[in-house]
């Protein structure tokens, strides 16, 4: 396309007023007029000056428009001229522009299907999970005019080797804080799971510490907590047992006293009822006494040794019956 080149002169529009005359003749006037008193006397002759001002102002102002006017006659008439010429180009101008920027949308259009597709080669090469994948995402760079394809596929890779670096270590400590939990569950009733730790595991992972030290800290400080909780649980639960046992025991006791009772039964007029003198030769006939005893286990050992001692020192013997958990004794 040829170059078109607007070529002319400017002169400036020149005025010839006589206003060196006017200005001399205009001062001498009102050199006349400043400063004047108004009276009664002058007040005619004042209004009459006052009206002359006006009138000359008005007519001076009416002269400056005029001369304006025939000036900027030529002044618009170069404007209508050069604005018709810019009219004409951009009659042309616009629908060029129109088809580059076309050209222009099917190019980037192009590029986006480009970089969508390396993004998701990206995603399944590197495996990304889908909190990361998210994050890999089109760059506005990536659909520059000017930019390169290879540029697009380094720059898309270098992020994806990123997101796994954190996806595998984020993947590390909550395998770290599952194995820990699923080890200390075998100490407690009360399971926990990965969820009850998402607050531990969620800072762990955003602020990673002594290589997870800080996180089994917390989580074994925990399971410490419901381990102390299920022990006093238990410890109460026994002393219940245990109160409930005795005040069974003790109501069947109230209910059948004579089960805790020794039963004897002896003969009448035996030797120890009868004087000295009336005592047979014959051997003491033996006897057997029946004891029923109601209590735990650890309570019919401590009696069985206490019978076993006495039994030695009056030459007795005695059996237990622990099935029956009665003891009786047999004298002889």
């Amino acid at each position: 396309m040829n170059e078109i080149t607007i070529k002319g002169t400017v002169v400036p529009a020149q005025f010839n007023v006589n206003f060196d005359e006017v200005n001399k003749m205009l001062d001498t006037m009102l050199d006349s007029l400043k400063g004047r008193a108004v009276t009664a006397d002058s007040l005619k002759a004042d209004k009459q000056d006052a009206k002359k001002l006006a009138s000359l102002r008005v007519s001076i102002d009416k002269y400056r428009k005029e001369r304006k006017k025939e000036a900027e006659a030529t002044i618009k008439d170069f404007e209508d001229k050069c604005k018709c010429l810019v009219t004409k180009v951009q009659q042309v101008e616009k629908p060029l522009n129109d088809q580059i920027e076309a050209y222009n949308d099917l190019v980037r259009q192009e590029k986006k299907a480009y970089a969508e597709e390396v993004i998701g080669k990206a995603i399944v090469k590197f495996g990304l999970d889908p909190k990361r994948a998210s994050r890999l995402v089109l760059k506005p760079e990536y659909l520059n005019l000017t930019q390169t394809k290879k540029f697009v596929a380094e720059d898309v890779e270098n992020e994806a080797v990123t997101l796994k670096v954190e996806q595998d270590k984020e993947a590390k400590i909550l395998a770290d804080a599952l194995a820990l939990i699923n080890v200390l569950n075998e100490t407690v009733e009360q399971k926990q799971s990965l969820d009850d730790f998402k607050t531990v595991t969620d800072y762990a992972i955003a602020n990673p510490l002594d290589d997870n030290g800080w996180m089994a800290a917390k989580i074994r400080e925990s399971f410490k907590k419901i381990q102390d909780a299920e022990a006093e649980v238990a410890k109460k639960a026994a002393e219940k047992a245990k109160e409930e046992i005795k005040a069974k025991a003790n109501a069947e006791s109230v209910q059948a006293p004579a089960t805790n009772e020794a039963e004897v039964s002896l003969p009448e007029n035996t030797a120890e009822d009868k004087p000295a003198s009336f005592v047979s030769s014959k051997p003491a006939p033996k006897w057997t006494i029946a004891v029923n005893y109601i209590g735990t286990a650890d309570d019919l050992k401590n009696l069985s040794r206490e019978l076993q001692t006495l039994c030695q020192k009056y030459n007795c013997t005695y059996n237990v019956d622990e099935r029956r958990s009665h003891i009786i004794r047999t004298a002889s």
